[in-house]
């Protein structure tokens, strides 16, 4: 397992809150300090990073807190030296720097244009030059004369000072043991890193003087000079210029000269994964050691950007296609339930219906019992007692604890009123009721007289199961 896998592994680990208590402490705090700069978030912990990586998607800053702010025993004793402080701001200005200025779409559109002129050398350049072009552009933001401005360019001076200048040395001296065939191509990209630099006052000429003696041998003076020439014009390239980038990429390769060769392929089976150029390998890149976040790392590959297939997450399954990133798109989808069974047509109208299965034939055929036929006279409405509610119906009254609504009609035609007025209420008249009206139905039941009537004997007290006439 390389070394870069291992920490995307402990990148998405660490994203999915499965991360020490006290580096999660330390991340929230270094997240807190940065967002006074940038909305970014920061996760720190050992092994996140080499030193520094950004998430262009996420705008998440990764720092290796083993390299930037101590060591893990000495950060829980509470021993953090300034220096590791000066470096972690360092480092975390850096990616705060790439969040600010490095514009997704415009890389995009490189990449674009180096694969439709098969020049994939092209987007590897026009990145490595991004790197002096936005952290110039970032500082910009900030005066000089300011805290801040001061404060922002001493830590940018520190992690270049104690990371930066000692490994693109190293990697420098170790290509011209190893490789000399790819040597130009280090001195090119040493003197990006740190000549860059020291153009916008981050370093000085005597931080630089080593490396840039080195650098001078390599290149030869005229060249040496044309990339100096080359390195102050693209600082001031503003951000959002893909044209430009693409111009400078272009010249810088005409100075350094053709890329290297890829190493041989000889000793890989067949399922082994291909080698790639030293400016693509994670383990011969310098950045990879200096803190230098690259838009081509992991999670920010313009080619993942625009949708290309890529494996799923695990390394399991099919490969990812074109807009399968939408939201739900991998959610299962149960099947749908089956309909309901047809029926058999029914018989037409007017025709006898068709008896079920189960039924016996005698059981359509058994006549039906026979019913009297309605009255078709209508019936005179049963003589009321005066006073009493008339109804088109016959049945038995409602009980007395109904309350009748406040708009039924008496006998007299008025309004019924409220049940707040009926009590106490005095006896009413009997109403004058035409004979005719009050004569018995042969169908209707026997009434029997009111208490209020005139003759009628005086009320006795009521039974509990015997209806009242409501007062």
């Amino acid at each position: 397992m390389s070394d870069s896998f291992a920490r995307s592994i402990a990148q998405a680990a660490a994203t999915r809150g499965q991360l020490d208590p006290f580096y999660r402490a330390i991340s929230d705090h270094w997240t807190l300090m940065a967002l006074r700069l940038w909305p970014v978030g920061v996760v720190a912990a050992p092994d996140l990073a080499d030193p520094a990586h950004i998430d262009m998607r996420s705008r998440s800053i990764y720092l290796d807190t083993e390299r930037l702010l101590g060591a893990d025993r000495d950060l829980r004793a509470g021993q953090i030296t300034d220096r590791g402080i000066w470096r972690t701001w360092g480092a975390c200005a850096h990616e705060v720097f790439h969040a600010m200025e490095t514009r997704t779409w415009a890389i995009d559109q490189i990449d674009a244009h180096a694969t439709a002129n098969d020049r994939p050398q092209l987007l590897q350049d026009a990145l490595l030059l991004e790197e002096p072009r936005m952290e110039h552009q970032g500082l910009q933001r900030f005066d000089p004369a300011t805290a801040r401005g001061r404060f922002l360019r001493g830590a940018l001076a520190v992690v270049a000072q104690d990371i930066l200048i000692d490994a693109l040395s190293e990697h420098l001296a170790t290509t011209a043991m190893t490789d000399p065939a790819a040597l130009r191509d280090a001195a090119g990209r040493a003197a990006v890193y740190v000549l860059g630099r020291e153009r916008y006052g981050v370093l000085t000429a005597t931080d630089t003087r080593l490396l840039n003696q080195a650098v001078r041998a390599v290149l030869g003076g005229t060249d040496h000079q044309a990339l100096i020439d080359l390195l102050d014009e693209l600082i001031w390239i503003p951000s959002g210029e893909p044209e430009q980038l693409i111009a400078i990429a272009e010249r810088y390769r005409t100075i350094i000269g053709d890329p290297p060769p890829p190493p041989p392929t000889s000793g890989q089976g067949p399922g082994s994964p291909s080698q790639s150029t030293p400016s693509q390998n994670p383990g011969n890149d310098p950045t990879q050691n200096t803190g230098e976040g690259q838009a081509q790392s992991a999670g920010n590959d313009p080619a993942q950007s625009r949708g290309r297939t890529r494996p799923r997450a695990g390394g399991r399954g099919r490969p990812r296609a074109r807009g399968r990133g939408r939201p739900g798109a991998w959610v299962r989808r149960w099947p749908k339930a089956s309909p309901p069974p047809s029926r058999p047509p029914g018989p037409p109208t007017g025709s006898p219906p068709t008896p079920p299965p189960s039924a016996s034939p005698a059981a359509a055929t058994r006549p039906r019992p026979h019913r009297a036929p309605a009255d078709p006279s209508p019936r005179p409405p049963a003589c009321r007692p005066a006073g009493c509610p008339t109804s088109a119906s016959t049945g038995p009254r409602p009980p007395t604890s109904a309350a009748w609504p406040a708009s039924s009609p008496t006998a007299s035609g008025a309004p019924w009123p409220s049940s707040s007025a009926r009590s106490p209420r005095p006896p009413r008249a009997a109403a004058s009721t035409p004979a005719s009206t009050c004569a018995p139905s042969p169908n209707a039941p026997a009434v029997s007289p009111s208490p209020h009537s005139p003759g009628a004997s005086p009320p006795s007290a009521p039974s509990p199961s015997t209806n009242r006439t409501s007062a």
